[in-house]
């Protein structure tokens, strides 16, 4: 991920779509949700219920990312928030821009941005 950060660091939202796009079709194997047998990949079937949120260690702070999408608006927003190992609130910051990007675009601006400050905050051990 780090090098999705920086190796985009001045991309473009398109280009960051296309990476994002690989990266979202990447994500899947890294985690173990899919099983690529003879060339195929078969989706593992997990209890949902037993995938649960945990907090982080210590020393190590979670940062959810969402983007949203306003069609009438033709904006995309950007947010994240940051929590430590005790779940407590850190830090938490959003941005508009005036266009509406495809899912996919908006969700990796989103990531890169919140990627970007805890860059320029000093948060070494991230979990997003």
């Amino acid at each position: 991920m780090w090098d999705f950060f920086n190796n985009n660091n001045n991309a473009s939202a398109q280009q960051v779509g296309i990476q994002a796009m690989h990266l979202w079709n990447e994500w899947p194997m890294a985690q173990g949700v899919l099983d690529v047998q003879y060339g195929q990949d078969q989706q593992l079937v997990a209890d949902r219920d037993a995938i649960q949120w945990q907090v982080p260690r210590f020393g190590v702070v979670n940062c959810n990312v969402d983007a949203s999408f306003y069609d009438m608006e033709g904006a995309t927003g950007r947010g994240w928030c940051v929590r430590d190992h005790r779940s407590r609130f850190l830090i938490a910051g959003t941005n508009t821009m005036q266009a509406r990007l495809h899912t996919l675009e908006g969700e990796a601006m989103a990531i890169k941005e919140a990627m970007d400050e805890m860059s320029q905050r000093g948060f070494s051990h991230v979990i997003f």
